[in-house]
This record gives C-alpha cells, sequence and structure tokens, in this order.
C-alpha cells in the first residue's frame, strides 16, 4: 500500500501547483516543489486503508501558462499473499506469538476475539505500518504485510 509518486512539467513548463487523487477523492496537493506525492513533497507515501479491487491514482499539474494537464494511471491492488488472509488461519497465529503477551493478559487492551480485535483493526494496523506495535520487538516485513492484507482484505474470520 506504499506507492511513488512525483509530477514532472514538460520540458521548459513550469508547475504552479500539483494534486494528487486516490479513487476521485485528493490524497495530497503541493503548491511548491517537490511534487511528490506525500504532504512534504517527497515522492513515497503509505495509501492508508486500501482495499482489495481496482483504483485509480490521478495526477492533476497546473502549468504556470495556466493549462492543466492530468494523468490518471488504474491499477489492482491485490493480497501480497496471492490470497486474502483470514482470522482463524494467519492471524491467531501471527497475535499468539506477537501480541498476546500484552493484549490478551492485561497490560494493554484486550484484542483476543475476532471481534475485539475487528473492531480494531485499522487502529491496529496503522500502528504496526508506524512501527509503533508490538512496541518490543518489531514485526518483520512478512507478519507486517500479513496483518496489512488481513485489514485490506475486510478483516476475513
Amino acid at each position: 500500500t506504499r506507492t511513488r509518486l512525483e509530477a514532472l512539467g514538460p520540458p521548459g513548463a513550469a508547475l504552479t501547483s500539483v494534486d494528487f487523487e486516490l479513487d476521485g477523492k485528493r490524497v495530497s496537493s503541493r503548491s511548491s516543489p517537490p511534487w511528490g506525492i506525500a504532504d512534504d513533497g517527497n515522492p513515497a507515501r503509505e495509501l492508508g486503508d486500501l482495499s482489495f479491487g481496482a483504483h485509480t491514482l490521478g495526477v492533476i499539474a497546473r502549468l504556470e501558462d495556466g493549462r492543466n494537464l492530468r494523468r490518471v494511471v488504474r491499477f489492482t491492488y491485490a493480497s501480497p499473499l496471492g490470497r486474502v488472509p483470514s482470522y482463524r488461519g494467519d492471524i491467531v497465529p501471527l497475535f499468539a506469538a506477537r501480541c498476546a503477551r500484552c493484549h490478551a493478559n492485561g497490560l494493554a487492551r484486550d484484542l483476543s476475539s475476532y471481534e475485539a480485535l475487528r473492531a480494531q483493526a485499522s487502529l491496529a494496523r496503522t500502528a504496526i505500518q508506524e512501527a509503533r506495535m508490538p512496541p518490543d520487538l518489531l514485526l518483520d516485513d512478512a507478519g507486517r504485510d500479513l496483518f496489512t492484507a488481513w485489514v485490506d482484505g475486510d478483516a476475513q474470520p
């Protein structure tokens, strides 16, 4: 769910502003360089809770001479695992190994049931993506991708 995107104007033309849209909704705007999709102009950005399926990523660049240039890229977001993970088959073992010592033993919010974890899935996804959870030893790429794919796949039971 991380993308790299930067607006580049035609040779000899100066950009005055750039808007980036995901599925027709603005995700960031820039009125000065650098012209990347992140709020600070960096070309790398986490797209957030992107659901599996078809999406569009659009760039609208305004040139100094008043022209608007628009580019739309269509893409399909699919699970990096080639399937949608399930709570029972994939998340329970990950939770038991990495999360239960705090989230099932009274040290932190109890997330030991499917219903409790699903209700907090978006917050947990953000905490994992931002490397805040688990606090003692961060998830490896495979664990982070698994949890992210589970949430992005609508947190299947």
